[in-house]
């Protein structure tokens, strides 16, 4: 199968990917601006932070009734 490919494309298999003329590549950083508003999972930022807030408060919870109970190693 390999083989046939290259039979049958060997007039085009080495040539230069056509650019269109009547524009200009776009640069790198202006083509990754297109796809920066784009987030797969809606709310999942704010769902980690929430989260994320959550367990600092919990483990500043634990701290604090720690040390009223005399446990001064938690810290």
């Amino acid at each position: 199968m390999k083989d046939n490919v290259e039979v049958l494309y060997k007039d085009i298999i080495n040539l230069e990917r056509p650019r269109p003329a009547f524009r200009e590549r776009m640069k790198l950083e202006n083509r990754a601006k297109i796809f920066l508003p784009f987030a797969a999972l809606k709310g999942f930022e704010e769902e980690i932070e929430k989260r994320k807030n959550e367990q600092v408060f919990r483990s500043n919870e634990h701290v604090m009734q720690s040390f009223k109970r005399g446990r001064k190693d938690v810290l």
